[in-house]
C-alpha cells in the first residue's frame, strides 16, 4: 500500500480533487475481491496487503475533519461496508488485528452526523443504511464482540495489575 501524506489527501478530498478520490478508491478496491464477482455468495479473497491497506484507509479518515465528511460520504457512496468490510469480516475472523481495524472503521462509518454540516441528511441516511445493513447480517456482531473480548480483558487486567501496584 502507499502511504502518501494522507492529511493532504483528505483536504484536497475535500476540495474534490480527483487525484485523492481516485487514490481513496484504489486503496478500497486494493482490498480484495470476490471469487466470483457475479454473485454476492461467492468468498471473499482479501489482498497480500489487506492490513497495510486498512491502515491507509484509517488515516485517510482520521484526517477527514471537514464538518461534511467526504472520505467517509465516498466510503459510503461505493458501498464499502456492503461490499469489502464486513466480507472481510465473516471471512476472515480468525484475524484478530484485521477485526480490530474493522471496528475502527465501524466506528468512524457510524459516527453521528453533524448537524452543522450542509450534507446532513445524507450522512444520517448513510449511518442508518449501514446499521440497516449491519443487522441484516447478524452473525458480524456475534465474530465483532467475540473478537473485542480478549482485548477489552487484557486491558482491564492491566487495569486492575495498575491499582494493585499503587496499592
Amino acid at each position: 500500500s502507499c502511504h502518501v501524506r494522507v492529511e493532504h489527501l483528505s483536504s484536497m478530498i475535500s476540495g474534490q480533487d480527483t487525484f485523492a478520490e481516485a487514490h481513496l478508491q484504489s486503496l478500497v478496491s486494493s482490498l480484495g475481491r470476490r471469487q466470483d464477482c457475479r454473485s454476492q455468495d461467492s468468498p471473499y479473497v482479501r489482498d497480500p496487503q489487506c492490513h497495510e491497506t486498512l491502515q491507509d484507509i484509517l488515516r485517510f479518515l482520521r484526517h477527514d475533519q471537514s464538518r461534511e465528511r467526504p472520505v467517509t460520504s465516498l466510503l459510503h457512496s461505493w458501498d464499502f461496508l456492503e461490499n469489502h468490510l464486513l466480507p472481510l469480516v465473516l471471512t476472515y475472523h480468525g484475524s484478530e488485528s484485521l477485526l480490530l481495524d474493522a471496528v475502527k472503521l465501524l466506528v468512524f462509518l457510524t459516527l453521528p452526523a453533524d448537524v452543522s454540516a450542509r450534507n446532513f441528511i445524507e450522512q444520517r441516511r448513510s449511518i442508518y443504511h449501514t446499521l440497516e445493513i449491519m443487522l441484516e447480517k447478524r452473525e458480524v456482531f456475534h465474530i465483532l464482540f467475540s473478537c473485542l473480548g480478549g482485548p477489552l480483558e487484557r486491558l482491564e487486567s492491566s487495569k486492575l495489575q495498575l491499582k494493585e501496584d499503587d496499592g
